[in-house]
């Protein structure tokens, strides 16, 4: 949701936006998924730029709001989770087990830590108030450059498929 007016929703086959004044859908979506019919939309995050980043089971991209325009990432990095931080830092977890920063302006990648055991397991979520990285999987020994991350590590006993956290003034 990016205001009171307008709801993005990820499909299968794309994104629909909903307007609220109008009470009307657009859909969008791209050439490049029309050949098998299925985008599956994963997750989805809107930076301060305008971009709608999404994770599809294949790849990660992000959506122009602005220009409806995709972008993808390049097809050979096996993208399995990611979050966008509130400065803008595009933070991925690989299906091989690596937590890397992706740099859209240049289209280049750097590896920060790998991941314990299995990487199935390697989702990562972005706390807007504590400022910190959450991870199941995160090895910290292995971490080489959190460039100012705080990543704590979930309990063992805690299995996560999705993450809210919420200001404690609420």
């Amino acid at each position: 949701e990016i205001d009171d007016d307008i709801l993005w929703i990820g499909t299968v086959n794309g994104f629909n936006l909903f307007d609220r004044k109008t009470e009307s859908f657009t859909h969008y979506t791209t050439p490049l998924y029309e050949a098998d019919r299925r985008f599956d939309i994963q997750e989805m995050r809107l930076d301060s730029k305008g971009r709608l980043w999404f994770n599809t089971l294949s790849r990660i991209g992000w959506f122009d709001i602005d220009k409806k325009i995709f972008h993808f990432v390049d097809a050979s990095f096996p993208t399995f989770s990611f979050d966008v931080t509130s400065d803008d830092r595009i933070l991925i977890t690989s299906k091989e087990g690596k937590l890397i920063e992706y740099f859209p302006e240049t289209n280049t990648f750097e590896a920060i830590s790998s991941l314990e055991e299995n990487p199935w397991y390697s989702r990562v979520y972005w706390g807007p108030h504590s400022n910190k990285l959450w991870s199941k999987a995160i090895d910290k020994s292995a971490v080489t450059d959190t460039k100012n991350l705080f990543i704590p590590r979930l309990p063992e006993d805690v299995e996560p498929l999705s993450f809210l956290e919420i200001d404690d003034d609420i």
